[in-house]
């Protein structure tokens, strides 16, 4: 495929790293020199230096053999204006960044069936609604319009299956224990492999059967009742008005007086209290000891750890740090962290199930890339249909999570089939990636 990204900034940069480990041809535009500079000599693709919204940088660049256009610079105005320009000269498909909400219903963008909008704070609200929803999570994704689930979840120190076979573990016949991650690894898990202290596994099931998975790994419902959330920005006001509608009390700090007032005078429901989110005292006024979930959603980095480290000593169940370096997030998850949601990788998450949409049903990118989640609807007769799973011959590390037949989750074991109509759910590493898509998909 061949694509076209402007702007290779942070987030343009992670993207064009995952692209090209999936063999396409990328032509990348950044006008700022020092990052062009950077991306000339970290990834291998024509890199050119110049504005994308001029039409004569474009121009020489996008044609009709362009597949898809993706505009990711900090700038609304040049993002929208080069999508524009890339489509007029034939690219097929573009995404496009926004970062003002308004500008997600900018009528010459959302007029164009091929063009998709997104909006890096949005898609980390989204993550973060749904773990709020789920509170042993450390990740959550859906498949199958739902009918399935996958959650990345700790394995606690007390748990029984720990040093155990997985072949010997009685796993809940609505889950399956499909990964680990471990010291930063991603391995995908066999009957001979064993659940270590300090794991935290990858699991597919049913979604209204949480609780079963969750007794089995040692963890401790928790009901959530009340949050506070430190820092107020477009993430924390979204996600608090989604919250109070869900009838949990939301409690906000912000240390910037005027930011304070205009959360006050915007966010009905919410106390909000004005001070340093990393002081004890004005922890301890917004009632940090009886919250069920912190959340740091300040736009500082440390500041953020910091506000985690605090709530993980102060004994909340569960603390969240937001963080915008995605490098950043097995580092501060080895500290203590229960989650970390970072806005720019939420988005390129968004992307790459965009780029995807034609072949797959969906895709998910597992631990900065180490691993990879795949949704196929079978249309046709592949290889993989009709032959019993133990049977079928799996490109190593790659693992089948779930089947979907008429709206009902099958956990497959070794005598299930694959069906012309059918969704499954595959795990797999970035090495056999393109093995795995070509075994389900051809």
């Amino acid at each position: 495929m061949k694509v076209v990204i402007t702007g290779v900034g942070e987030t343009g940069f992670y993207l064009a790293q995952i692209l090209l480990k999936e063999g396409h041809d990328l032509i990348l535009i950044e006008k700022d020199e020092k990052a062009f500079h950077l991306a000339q000599e970290r990834l291998d693709a024509q890199i050119i230096l110049g504005d994308a919204a001029n039409a004569l940088i474009l121009e020489p660049l996008v044609d009709e053999s362009t597949d898809l256009m993706v505009a990711l610079t900090n700038n609304d105005s040049a993002n929208i204006i080069s999508t524009l320009i890339a489509r007029k000269f034939g690219a097929k498909r573009a995404i496009v960044r926004v970062s003002d909400s308004d500008n997600l219903i900018h009528p010459l963008l959302t007029d164009d069936p091929s063009v998709s909008v997104l909006n890096a704070e949005i898609a980390v609200t989204k993550d973060l609604v749904r773990l709020i929803a789920n509170p042993s999570a450390d990740e959550i994704e859906y498949f199958a319009n739902g009918k399935a689930q996958m959650i990345k979840l700790h394995v606690e120190d007390t748990a029984a299956i720990l040093g155990k076979k997985l072949k010997d573990i009685k796993v809940p016949h609505s889950w399956l224990i499909v990964a680990a991650i471990r010291d930063g690894s991603f391995q995908i898990l066999s009957g001979d492999s064993t659940i270590q202290k300090g794991d935290h596994v990858l699991v597919v099931g049913d979604p209204k059967n949480t609780k079963e998975i969750e007794e089995l790994l040692g963890l401790k419902p928790v009901k959530v009742r009340r949050v506070i959330i430190i820092g107020f920005n477009a993430v924390s006001k979204q996600l608090a008005m989604t919250l109070t509608k869900q009838n949990i009390e939301v409690r906000l700090i912000e240390e910037n007086q005027e930011l304070a007032e205009k959360a006050s005078g915007e966010l009905d429901g919410v106390l909000v209290f004005h001070g340093d989110g990393t002081s004890e005292e004005i922890l301890e006024q917004a009632g940090i000891d009886q919250t069920d979930y912190l959340l740091a959603l300040t736009q500082d980095n440390e500041t953020n750890v910091l506000i985690s480290l605090l709530g993980k000593e102060e004994k909340v169940p569960r603390v969240i740090a937001m963080i915008q370096k995605h490098q950043y997030k097995p580092i501060v998850e080895k500290v203590g962290v229960d989650s970390v949601v970072h806005p720019r990788s939420a988005m390129v998450e968004e992307i790459i199930r965009l780029c995807h949409r034609k072949e797959l049903s969906g895709i998910y990118i597992l631990e900065g890339g180490k691993g990879t989640v795949m949704e196929f609807e079978i249309k046709k007769k592949t290889k993989a249909v009709d032959v019993p799973l133990s049977k079928l011959k799996l490109p190593k590390q790659t693992l089948i999570g779930g089947i979907v037949r008429n709206d009902e989750l099958i956990v497959p074991r070794g005598n299930d089939k694959i069906k012309i109509g059918d969704r499954i759910v595959v795990f797999t590493t970035r090495a056999v990636l393109a093995d795995a898509r070509r075994l389900f998909s051809e």
